[in-house]
């Protein structure tokens, strides 16, 4: 269970320790022993990379659902403590213009590049979803 965790988000995380769900002995229950895994063959990414780790590749899986409402998406990485060691000084800024609707724009810090574009990534995700769920269509 501890490695889903950095794939939630913050409520599901709590929830993992508050119901002591990662406490549970799972292996009783995990997939039998020797059996292919079973995934849609699309989802994986060229060349091997992790998900959520290319803009290119969020674009194409997350964000081509608003691909009529989305006019430019901006993606800002920074290193707020500039090359000094720090817990979660790593920034990513997203910004999604919009058609006929004010820009959405999300930070997420992380310890990585790579979490911080996750997590502003789901963040985005998340705010997507909301506006488009109140804009009128």
């Amino acid at each position: 269970m501890n490695v889903l965790l950095p794939y939630l988000d913050e409520y599901w995380r709590e929830m993992v320790s508050v119901r002591a769900l990662d406490r549970l002995n799972l292996a009783l229950t995990s997939y039998p022993q020797n059996a292919p895994l079973s995934c849609r063959p699309d989802w994986k990414l060229a060349g091997g990379e992790k998900p959520g780790a290319s803009l290119q590749a969020m674009q194409e899986h997350v964000l081509d659902r608003y691909q009529q409402d989305i006019t430019r998406i901006e993606v800002q990485l920074s290193d707020e403590n500039s090359g000094k060691a720090g817990n979660a000084d790593k920034r990513c800024m997203m910004e999604a213009r919009l058609a006929g609707l004010q820009p959405i724009a999300v930070n997420h810090h992380g310890e990585t590049q790579d979490e911080a574009f996750r997590g502003a990534a789901r963040k985005l995700l998340h705010a997507l979803e909301h506006s488009m769920a109140r804009s009128p269509s």
